[in-house]
């Protein structure tokens, strides 16, 4: 019974503490341990394994981006009248310059606006071809076109004080030039009150002009970026030709703005060949050759999409 109780005892303490036990290796885990470097490294610091160099990755570099083809030259002419007598100073055009240039866009020169009769502007207005033919002119690109009209609408006399309520009424065409073509139609209205009939006048076409304006730029820029002036080349064929009057044409054409470059193919019995590259299209390119001041005379005798046919008029 002695015996009993003893060997109950050390069962009971070897139940409770198990380190007791010898411990018993794990074949697996001493395999996992070998396939690991990283304990290795950790582990066996006299022979430390060298872990191979991380890839340099190459770093950012900014891209390079194209360059922005300029925008292109804008002619503005405007048309202002209040209560129906037309304004000799024009706020119209002034705000409307000013937004054109704060964005970028290149103007005539003023010496050249003011070559431009009254009756040229208002025929501008109501007359897309005769416009786009004024922008060939002066070497326009896009020939913007405002009509603004401030009439009174009321009178009133707070504290014995007479305040003007003038009301206006804009509208702006974008019109391209190679093809008298309207771009963009866009309209605006303002109603300013004050106390003079003039200075209300032009607060209110200072409001109606700056929210058209915006609206106008912003629709060139859209269609700017588009296919609206894409470069194009044509060859010119010119018969009755000599060597004087197909030098004459080269210069004259090299001085337009929207002319890129000039390329005198061939001179022989009597026909001289020129390739233009331009900003265009064949069509523009015929009337620009019949309008051109400085350049021997032409006549166009035959036009397709890429070349356009001539002769030297004697």
């Amino acid at each position: 019974m002695k015996y009993l109780r003893i060997i109950l005892t050390v069962c009971f303490l070897f139940a409770f503490f198990p380190s007791a036990y010898p411990a018993v290796e794990d074949p697996a885990a001493e395999r996992a341990d070998d396939m690991d470097p990283i304990n290795d490294d950790i582990i066996n610091e006299d022979n430390p394994q060298e872990l191979p160099d991380a890839p340099i990755l190459p770093m950012p570099t900014e891209t390079t981006s194209l360059p922005q083809k300029p925008n292109p030259r804008i002619m503005i002419i405007t048309v202002e009248y209040v209560d129906g007598i037309e304004q000799p100073a024009s706020i119209t055009q002034s705000r409307t310059e000013e937004k054109f240039l704060a964005n970028d866009f290149p103007l005539i020169d003023k010496s050249q606006m003011e070559m431009i009769k009254e009756k040229d502007a208002v025929l501008s207005f109501s007359d897309p071809d005769k416009a786009a033919a004024l922008g060939r002119n002066y070497g326009a690109d896009i020939v913007v076109v405002v009509e603004a009209k401030s009439n009174l609408v009321d009178t009133s006399q707070p504290y014995g004080v007479t305040v003007f309520a003038y009301e206006c009424n804009a509208t702006a065409k974008a019109i391209k030039v190679d093809t008298a073509e309207v771009m963009t139609s866009r309209s605006a209205e303002a109603l300013e009150r004050g106390g003079g009939r003039i200075p209300t006048a032009n607060k209110s076409f200072e409001s109606a002009i700056v929210a058209l304006a915006d609206m106008i730029i912003s629709d060139i820029n859209q269609q700017a970026g588009s296919a609206l002036y894409k470069e194009a080349t044509v060859q010119i064929v010119c018969s009755n030709a000599d060597y004087a009057k197909m030098k004459g044409l080269v210069k004259a054409m090299d001085e337009e703005r929207c002319i890129k470059a000039v390329y005198e193919r061939s001179l022989e019995k009597n026909v001289a060949i020129i390739d233009v590259n331009l900003l265009g299209n064949a069509d523009f390119l015929a009337d620009l050759l019949i309008e051109m001041q400085n350049g021997p005379l032409v006549r166009i005798t035959g036009k397709t999409q890429n070349r356009i046919d001539l002769e030297f008029v004697e």
